[in-house]
């Protein structure tokens, strides 16, 4: 009894362990948000919205400069993360992009996309983001990342030569040369699935490279993604969750199966043991009397 006890307790606590592993490991309905030095920007964009100044001193102005093939959508419910109101708007579609001129010296920059998932579908929709119809970042899936109604930023460093964009490192598996002409950067958002799904907030174009909070690796022209965790994050959820268990169940049953009466048992057992050695005795004493 007190083994069955200890075993559902266990196994409570181990659940309690994996689900806040899974929700803080995966970063759900955590904002991940980039700050952004308001001095260097170039160029930033407030999708579907109006001219909106951020918390950093950021203007972000509206998007008419958007091509025709896109929807606007805004919703009234907070956005969960800073400068909520950037993120409660956003211009959707199955393709569409804006045309900016980029004059710029040669040197590192970095494009830090918004983006939420305010739909309210509960699900995952993948799409990618282009320069001059290159892919740059693939499969982006907000809805895995943070859930939906919350913030998440892109950061994507990119090196200007004057001739061409190079997203990448040369030892990166993940790398693209985007040529420009006309000094002109054309940032589309694909949805392959022709579902609708390709979306975003807002943009700013920084000098220089922008980092995520706590990023210690070195990012310089390098995808941001973790390639363990965000590309097979269901199956390390799957092996820490079954396989741990497994082994648990498996080591409390073998307890159970191994282990010895319980102590009411064994009084008992030792309570008949010696009054069966009372009877005998009593025997043997008629007999020496007979």
């Amino acid at each position: 009894e007190y083994m069955g006890r200890q075993f559902l307790l266990n196994m409570w606590i181990y659940l309690i362990l994996c689900v806040w592993l899974l929700e803080t490991g995966s970063g759900l309905r955590t904002p991940l948000q980039i700050p952004i030095n308001a001095k260097k920007v170039i160029h930033a964009v407030n999708c579907a919205g109006e001219d909106y100044t951020s918390e950093e001193g950021i203007l972000y102005k509206n998007d008419r400069s958007a091509v025709e093939g896109s929807f606007t959508r805004a919703i009234a419910t907070k956005v969960n993360g800073r400068d909520s109101t950037l993120y409660q708007s956003e211009r959707y579609g199955t393709y569409f992009q804006y045309n900016m001129g980029f004059n710029e010296k040669k040197g590192l920059y970095t494009f830090v996309f918004k983006f939420a998932e305010v739909a309210g579908l509960q699900k995952s929709k993948k799409f990618e983001v282009t320069i001059n119809n290159i892919v740059v970042i693939e499969d982006v899936d907000i809805y895995k990342y943070v859930g939906e109604d919350t913030a998440m930023d892109w950061n994507l460093p990119f090196y200007w030569s004057g001739e061409i964009v190079r997203v990448g490192h040369k030892w990166a598996k993940f790398m693209r040369t985007v040529p420009v002409q006309n000094n002109t950067l054309t940032i589309g958002f694909y949805d392959a699935t022709k579902s609708d799904s390709a979306k975003i907030s807002a943009f700013a174009l920084v000098k220089g490279i922008v980092k995520r909070p706590g990023e210690k690796e070195d990012i310089e022209l390098k995808d941001r993604r973790d390639p363990l965790f965000e590309r097979h994050g269901a199956w390390i959820a799957l092996f820490l969750l079954v396989v741990p268990s497994a082994m648990f169940l498996l080591f409390n049953v073998r307890n159970w199966l191994m282990q010895g009466p319980s102590k009411q048992e064994r009084y008992v057992r030792s309570l008949a043991n010696r009054m069966n050695k009372l009877k005998e005795q009593e025997e043997e004493d008629d007999e020496h009397e007979d």
